[in-house]
């Protein structure tokens, strides 16, 4: 926060106001966009990969279909690209206000070097590119309206696979010790037959050793 908040602060022309104004709507996007895609997803994107690779999938694909301002990602490319297309560089202007903002948030005589920022965006406009060039397959035929009716029909009754989840992370999917939202102390109940690393299956839960 320190280091958008300097971004702002110093930005003095309409080309680092535009990189500021763009740093500050991803900074608040993750605020806001993380905790709702954690909450969909019933946990944080390590423990469930697969069920936050779906619904981030399908969040863009919805607001590249809706919103006025998506774009191919080539066309961001050259949004974004400063000098020759085949050799684009990042003004100095902006170079400038990154450094400086990281100056004002990191003591950098005791952190590792900052990364080269020039070949960064590079390597981003080329990206960008790269992406364009993947073909597209055509849109999946949607499901029958049987099913459609059965998950949707009615709003106030979902089925239960998609009941906002009240188990904390570390007991779905059979991944820990079940703990009930609002437990003052957390991690005190005791494992069960779910808790079986045999039991969760198919969902791309990755475990890592615990600390206390």
């Amino acid at each position: 926060m320190r280091s958008v908040s300097a971004l702002a602060r110093d930005a003095g022309d309409p080309v680092t106001m535009a990189f500021a104004t763009g740093a500050i709507s991803s900074y608040a996007t993750n605020v806001a966009a993380s905790p709702y895609l954690a909450f969909a997803v019933g946990g944080p994107r390590r423990a469930h990969g697969q069920r936050d690779r779906i619904a981030r999938n399908a969040i863009g694909a919805w607001f590249a279909a809706n919103s006025a301002a998506a774009m191919p990602p080539a066309q961001m490319a050259d949004r974004i690209t400063f000098g020759p297309a085949n050799n684009p560089m990042l003004p100095d202007a902006i170079q400038s206000l990154v450094q400086g903002a990281l100056a004002k948030t990191f003591d950098l005589q005791r952190t590792q070097p900052v990364p080269d920022l020039q070949l960064g965006y590079a390597r981003l406009v080329q990206h960008l590119h790269l992406l364009d060039k993947f073909p597209r397959p055509a849109a999946p035929v949607p499901p029958g309206q049987v099913w459609m009716a059965a998950l949707y029909g009615d709003p106030q009754n979902p089925p239960g696979s998609l009941r906002p989840q009240n188990v904390d992370v570390t007991g779905q999917d059979g991944g820990g010790v079940a703990v009930q939202v609002g437990d003052p102390q957390p991690g005190t109940g005791q494992p069960n037959g779910s808790d079986s690393s045999k039991t969760s299956k198919g969902c791309g839960v990755r475990r890592y050793r615990r600390f206390p």
